[in-house]
């Protein structure tokens, strides 16, 4: 699999976006929020990053050309809606 620069950023754009709201949501913004920060990190921005490179692989796999790219509306949304204490992940 090759990455372009800009899949990269994007990439990278929207783990953070996803972790951010899970680590709002679970730990609200209290001292607790920095500990669901970074468990959001790992477990949602691992599963989120694997299960969008998955596509990538099987795509490129049958002969087609994939790149992600973020919808970066949609991740301010589900940084905002976070605050109301529900996600929508749809990066």
């Amino acid at each position: 699999m090759k990455f372009s620069s800009e899949e990269i950023i994007d990439i990278t754009k929207a783990w953070f976006a996803i972790s951010l709201a899970f680590g709002l949501v679970l730990g609200g913004i209290t001292i607790k929020f920095f500990t669901t920060f970074i468990i959001s990190t790992v477990a949602v921005g691992l599963g989120f990053s694997l299960h969008e490179l998955s596509h990538k692989y099987f795509a490129q796999k049958y002969g087609y050309k994939a790149e992600f790219r973020s919808f970066d509306e949609m991740l301010f949304l589900a940084v905002i809606m976070s605050f109301f204490g529900f996600v929508i992940a749809a990066p």
